[in-house]
């Protein structure tokens, strides 16, 4: 079992590896058949003998010299390939196309009209390729392949590559452009006939192919027919050709109406069948005309004249003669100026595409100064943001550092020294304020998220620490309120002590104390005594608390310092960042610039080029 999985697997490697081959084989292909393409039109050179030339073939070389020149624009690649293939189409014969929905009898018609059974013809689908009948001395087979590459094929096996059914041809039906036949017919010689493969035929490659043969079409034959003809899908199908290739109706198989039941004796089923055809196609076609292919098929072998003018087939090639050969050096010509009309007319829309764009440009070069002014007022908020830090880092050290050599080895001396460790703490607490500014303007992302979310933090415990100095700050008060108190009750005892020592008989200490002077002052002393040890033990325990809220807030302060420097560096990514996206707008700037003046020269030859398109166009009239 292990062995056939691998077996397996290794199949699908090769056939993948095999395809992914192909693919890269056809894409290089595909690149140098452009290639090709784009030399030719490059190194295309006036012929020596222009004034010669009939004025056909000097308009073919207006084209092509414009085609030259247009190529020399980047931007306009495209259309000079597209302008140069009009060129060669010109080279060639009338190009009819023959058009229709599946089962029609387009290829019967062509076989009829060639008198030859050169194409298959059956009931149900059966043309899977576009076929290009032209001339030839001899029966010979061409395909095209989509990679541009040209490849013989036996005329006998013709079938197996323009109908459906073989199923083993169809991967090289699919990478075919068309299929051309040469035929020695003389008709060939003046037009070349493309048979289509059916529309409506639920096969969209077919439609795909036809429809991407029609911008090469001179004139168009759309087949209908006629027990089923004009039905909104053929409609559709007519108006998506434009004016340029407005078709000739052909309804076919008028044998289908000619021996119906539904008309009275006295009544042309044809002619009836042709009148409502013509009432529903309305202008849609350039004209109408009822034939039997089929029928004209026979009765040509049979050399029978009358079945011919019988199922319309006479009076389809006297018009054919009238209208196709006899004309189609004017009919070529007129296609011509059609084709290079409606190119202009695509220019046309292209420059108005430009226009719109370079108006664009415009505003992007006028508001290209204030974008830069607003990088710069960025860049220099991000460096007044990191001055602040700066700053705020060495206040945060410098408070430390005053701290730690100052107060923290210091105990208690006086209740000043409290007020002063007071204001040291505080300034630790408030430290935060330094960086809760940045709050308004951080970005909350993934990036600054987390420094936003650590100075909250941050924010509200330097809270707390405020808190905690304003709750002791009135305890403080109060230790300066009873100091005053002391103050006053060392003057009362002072007083009291000069009064004793002063109230002697003959002044001085006196030797007795009758008045209890010296028991007053004894008291007064020792009150004092107790109450200087009571606030002595305040004050200290009160520096020790303002001490521990000093540690609380140094702790902090140590917090914010790192997140101070955390935002620094942030910062100067967000500076080197922001510096960079200047130099990038600015090198982009000038390269838009750059490129905008290039388009505006191409531009400027591509305009030329469609006047003297115009000025040909007009002269062929």
């Amino acid at each position: 079992m292990l062995e056939l999985i691998l077996i397996v697997i290794g199949a699908s490697g090769l056939g993948w590896w095999l395809y992914k081959k192909k693919r890269l084989q056809e894409s290089t292909e595909n690149s140098a058949s452009i290639i090709s393409l784009d030399d030719r039109i490059q190194q295309y050179q006036e012929p020596a003998n222009l004034q010669e030339m009939s004025v056909f073939d000097q308009m073919i070389h207006v084209i092509r010299q414009q085609a030259s020149n247009l190529n020399q624009c980047a931007i306009f690649r495209n259309e000079s390939r597209k302008l140069w293939q009009i060129s060669e189409e010109g080279d060639q014969p009338l190009l009819v196309m023959v058009m229709g929905e599946f089962s029609t009898g387009k290829s019967t018609f062509i076989n009829t009209l060639l008198g030859a059974e050169v194409l298959t013809t059956a009931q149900i689908p059966t043309t899977a390729v576009v076929s290009l009948l032209s001339y030839g001395d001899t029966p010979a087979v061409k395909l095209h392949h989509r990679d541009g590459n040209v490849t013989e094929y036996d005329f006998a096996k013709l079938d197996e590559i323009t109908a459906e059914g073989d199923e083993d041809k169809q991967v090289l039906r699919d990478n075919l452009d068309y299929v051309e036949i040469q035929y020695p017919n003389e008709m060939l010689k003046q037009i070349h006939i493309v048979d289509t493969p059916g529309l409506n035929a639920h096969r969209e490659k077919h439609t795909a192919n036809t429809v991407n043969f029609q911008e090469k079409a001179d004139i168009v034959l759309w087949m209908f027919k006629a027990d089923a003809s004009g039905r909104s899908t053929e409609l559709s199908a007519i108006k998506a050709l434009g004016k340029r290739l407005k078709p000739i109706a052909i309804v076919n198989c008028i044998d289908n109406v000619m021996e119906s039941d539904d008309y009275e004796d006295d009544e042309d089923p044809v002619e009836e069948t042709l009148q409502r055809f013509r009432q529903r196609v309305g202008d849609s076609v350039a004209d109408v005309m009822g034939i039997s292919a089929l029928l004209a098929k026979k009765a040509l072998e049979a050399g029978d004249s009358a079945a011919l003018e019988a199922c319309g087939w006479t009076n389809f090639k006297q018009k054919m003669d009238e209208t196709l050969l006899n004309r189609s050096a004017e009919l070529k010509t007129r296609s011509m100026k059609d084709k290079i009309t409606d190119f202009i007319a695509q220019m046309t829309q292209v420059f108005q595409q430009y226009d719109k764009k370079h108006a664009e440009n415009a505003k992007y070069f006028q508001n290209q100064e204030s974008a830069e002014q607003e990088i710069h007022e960025e860049i220099e908020n991000l460096e007044k943001i990191q001055q602040r830090l700066s700053g705020g880092i060495a206040e945060a050290e410098a408070i430390q550092h005053e701290y730690q050599t100052t107060y923290a080895p210091r105990n208690v001396e006086a209740i000043d020294d409290t007020e002063q460790l007071l204001n040291l703490a505080f300034s630790l607490g408030m430290q935060v304020d330094c960086v809760v500014p940045l709050l308004e303007i951080l970005p909350d992302d993934d990036r600054w998220g987390p420094s936003i979310r650590d100075i909250q933090l941050m924010q509200e415990a330097r809270e707390r620490i405020v808190r905690s100095f304003e709750s002791w700050f009135t305890r403080y008060n109060g230790l300066c309120g009873r100091m005053q108190d002391l103050e006053q009750e060392a003057e009362q005892v002072e007083e009291l002590r000069t009064e004793y020592e002063n109230s002697g008989l003959f002044g001085g200490t006196p030797i007795f104390d009758f008045s209890g002077r010296r028991e007053r002052l004894n008291n007064a002393v020792g009150a004092f005594n107790s109450n200087m040890e009571s606030h002595q033990n305040d004050v200290i325990s009160h520096w020790q608390k303002y001490k521990n809220i000093c540690k609380s807030a140094l702790a902090v302060n140590e917090d914010i310092v790192a997140l101070e420097r955390k935002l620094y560096q942030l910062m100067e990514d967000e500076l080197t960042y922001e510096k960079e996206r200047l130099v990038r707008m600015q090198e982009d700037f000038h390269l838009e610039q750059e490129r905008y003046s290039n388009e505006k020269l191409e531009l400027d030859q591509a305009l030329r080029t469609v006047k003297v398109l115009e000025a040909a166009v007009a002269s062929m009239a």
